[in-house]
């Protein structure tokens, strides 16, 4: 597992047990793994997305480099 998916799921796993303790309403089945895995399922999706199409479209400081004329 590399550092940046453990990095992700112990955020995963804290959000988990924050929504649970605090919120319970808003958790999956009063249950910390379900949350969790919700949790860690929305935000791997959300990476996705954001490597596929919006990191490349608007984010790139490369957007604004100049390109040869199109004719």
């Amino acid at each position: 597992m590399s550092t940046t998916t453990a990095h992700w799921g112990t955020i995963s796993v804290s959000a988990a047990v924050l929504l649970v303790a605090l919120k319970p309403e808003y958790s999956l089945l009063n249950s910390y793994v379900w949350t969790a895995v919700a949790l860690f399922s929305f935000f791997t999706l959300f990476r996705i997305v954001y490597a596929a199409v919006l990191y490349p479209k608007y984010f790139t400081p490369l957007k604004h480099l100049p390109t040869p004329p199109v004719s």
